[in-house]
């Protein structure tokens, strides 16, 4: 974000406000329309979240430990990931 302006609204800014295209000028000015409403930048960060989330555990489950040599569920490493 620069200036206030998320990454995703300048890009798209041109296209609304330049674009000669019919197709082009009516893409940018919806993206720019919907990421102006906070609900959806809600719904966006709320999904970036949840694919970190999702990211940190796959990667915790494909991990192995000193107690447990192969990848899988770890009951006795809980306590690793939540406090170490």
């Amino acid at each position: 974000m620069e200036n206030g302006v998320s990454s995703i609204v300048a890009w798209a800014l041109p296209f609304a406000n330049e674009s000669r295209s019919d197709w082009k000028h009516r893409v940018g000015g919806e993206i720019t329309l919907w990421l102006s409403m906070p609900p959806v930048v809600l719904g966006l960060k709320f999904e970036a979240e949840l694919g970190s989330y999702f990211e940190e555990i796959y990667a915790w489950h494909n991990w192995t430990s000193p107690l447990n040599v192969q990848s899988g569920f770890y009951m006795l490493e809980r306590f690793d990931i939540y406090f170490g």
